[in-house]
């Protein structure tokens, strides 16, 4: 009884029950209660048990649910010597979850009873006795239980697992079914001839069989259907001296499937030793068949025949581990491959987007809005007719001067495009020309490289030592630029052409900065090749020459042009990076204000304006 229920009532009184003093009180008051009493509600939380009592007749059919927070059934009836009948209400029967009842070793409890129960109750719900079993006797081994199940029809006896009880072979019927309950391994053969299997046959009391000393025979059968009754079975081993096969099975109509999952081992002295044939309707798993083979040392020594029933979850169970290993090799091969990916992508993006020799592929191939850009600049360039300007281009081309009341404009302009100038615009190095023999700026000029990632030369002569003097054009050959306490020593590397007019100079530098500790780092210098006298006629390498750009990182060096370029840059970051609209005149003015150290003649301005409009020519943008 739990201790929470309260207001026991017996001869009129109430009791409170909650510690062994309270019980002995309540045991002392009320002799032998009537225990209808104590648990007559529909609805009980809590569990029961009924154990040693001397009651004869329990009737708890006012209980329809029992629940209850324990280890185990809620209701336990065991070991009363006098218990001879139960009562339950049939809705209770039928509802009781799976292990709710257990009613074991009440010797005088009727055979009628047991009857009414088992047919009435859930059959997992309930633990029930059979009538005149043996229980609860922990160190009883009875070996030879066959026998006295014979002399005692419907004696359940429960014992020790670990005994070993062995059981004589014979005919399978309901007389022989009834006194192998329990038996772990038959002594003989273990027959099943001309049986009309129904229902009613107790094929389940085979479960514990292990093993068959003896053989095992189904003939002739009817109705078996789905045959797991061995399904523990582990050996089928005939004696020695005696003749036939382990395991025959023949002509069983209605036969469909066999389980045999734990048998491992066979023997017999004939030279078949497992014969399955003539059953109609028998389908087996490939892989207890060839277990099978393999149990009888070859498939020659075995005539069977069947059906192939194995599902593909069966086909890839049967080569489990050799399906792991070729998963496994697969998801190596799949990570090395992703791997792979990974490492290859950013070169194969990059491959897309520049040419073999390494250097940005022009610009054709752009967005829809870039092109409206584009288009627009085109509009712009036709309607100032720039083959005619001569004085009306000054709005264009020159800044107004601070005291120009106009100039209010450029300042709105530059506030309207302080991205661009921020972010965007090209770092031009000072000092267009130095000087051969002027070590500080040219030492100037090499801090300033250094502290960049991509270095863009525009020069007129034909190695970069133009625009930084003293700079190696021949692998291998090496200069140090000094002065004061600071040294930079340039070695050349490699020289590859990436354009017509452009080459990449690679240089291994060795830096000593005064109080600074001493690196060495690999320079790329981008040299364009811009002759004095000519307007270069590769519109599309300008461009490419535009594309190397990097925001933040990018240093622009000549001794001349670079302003053109810087013109060149400001449209291809509007029209690609940016993807903004700004008119012609709009970007030429905020150049002239914020880009240029001088100003752009109209060859130049002309030339400008021939790369905008064959861009968008070659774009398709017009």
């Amino acid at each position: 009884m739990s201790e929470n229920y309260e207001c026991l009532v017996c001869d009129h009184q109430d009791f409170n029950i909650k510690t062994r003093s309270d019980i002995t009180a309540f045991a002392t008051q009320c002799k032998d209660p009537e225990v209808i009493n104590l648990i007559n509600a529909p609805v009980l939380e809590m569990c029961i048990r009924v154990e040693m009592s001397t009651i004869v007749e329990l009737d708890l059919s006012h209980i329809l649910s029992l629940s209850g927070k324990c280890d185990g059934p809620r209701l336990v009836i065991a070991q009363n010597l006098k218990l001879e009948n139960i009562k339950f209400s049939r809705y209770f029967m039928k509802k009781s979850k799976p292990d709710t009842v257990v009613i074991r070793g009440n010797p005088k409890l009727r055979k009628s009873t047991i009857k009414r129960l088992k047919s009435a109750f859930n059959r997992e719900a309930v633990d029930l006795q059979n009538f005149g079993e043996i229980v609860d006797n922990a160190n009883l081994c009875i070996r030879d239980t066959q026998h006295l199940k014979t002399k005692f029809e419907g004696l359940v006896i429960l014992q020790n697992e670990t005994c070993e009880v062995v059981c004589q072979g014979g005919i399978v019927d309901h007389r022989y079914l009834a006194t192998v309950d329990g038996c772990k391994t038959i002594n003989g053969n273990l027959v099943f001839q001309n049986l009309h299997y129904s229902n009613d046959y107790q094929l389940d009391n085979l479960y514990s069989i292990k093993r068959i000393d003896g053989s095992l025979r189904i003939h002739n059968t009817y109705g078996l259907g789905h045959f797991n009754a061995l399904e523990n079975l582990k050996e089928v081993a005939v004696p020695p001296g005696e003749s036939g096969p382990a395991i025959e099975i023949i002509e069983n109509t209605g036969l469909t499937s066999l389980e045999f999952p734990h048998l491992s081992k066979i023997k017999s002295s004939d030279n078949v030793k497992i014969i399955i044939v003539k059953n109609p309707y028998l389908t087996m798993k490939k892989a207890l068949v060839e277990k099978m083979y393999k149990m009888a040392h070859g498939k020659q020594h075995t005539k069977i025949e069947f059906t192939d029933s194995s599902t593909l979850a069966d086909k890839f169970s049967d080569h489990a581990l050799e399906a792991v290993i070729l998963i496994l090799i697969l998801l190596i091969v799949l990570m090395a491959l992703c791997i792979a990916c990974l490492i290859i992508y950013p070169y194969y993006q990059d491959r897309r987007s520049r040419n073999k020799h390494g250097f940005p592929k022009p610009p054709w191939n752009i967005g829809k809005k870039s092109k409206e850009i584009l288009a627009g600049w085109v509009k712009d360039i036709v309607a100032k007719n720039p083959l005619i300007w001569r004085c009306s281009d000054r709005d264009v081309i020159w800044s107004y001067k601070d005291t120009d009341g106009a100039h209010k404009d450029i300042e709105v302009l530059i506030a309207n495009n302080d991205q661009f100038l921020t972010d965007h615009m090209l770092l031009l190095a000072e000092n267009a020309k130095i000087g051969e023999s002027d070590r500080f700026l040219q030492c100037e000029r090499v801090k300033g490289m250094l502290e960049k990632e991509v270095i863009i030369f525009i020069g007129a002569s034909e190695h970069p030592s133009g625009v930084l003097p003293h700079l190696p054009k021949a692998v291998n050959g090496e200069y140090t630029y000094k002065y004061l306490c600071s040294s930079y020593s340039f070695t050349l590397k490699k020289i590859k052409t990436m354009a017509p007019n452009t080459k990449e100079y690679t240089y291994d530098v060795s830096c000593v900065p005064k109080g600074k500790k001493p690196f060495r780092k690999t320079t790329k210098i981008i040299y364009n090749r811009w002759k004095n006298t000519e307007m270069p006629q590769e519109y599309d390498e300008i461009l490419q020459l535009a594309m190397t750009y990097e925001p933040s990182k990018t240093l622009c060096a000549s001794d001349r042009r670079k302003e053109v370029f810087s013109l060149i840059h400001l449209f291809h970051t509007f029209c690609l990076l940016l993807q903004e609209p700004i008119n012609l005149v709009d970007a030429l003015q905020l150049h002239t204000e914020k880009c240029n150290a001088s100003m752009l003649d109209r060859s130049e301005l002309l030339y400008v304006m021939a790369v905008i409009m064959e861009w968008a020519y070659q774009s398709r943008s017009v």
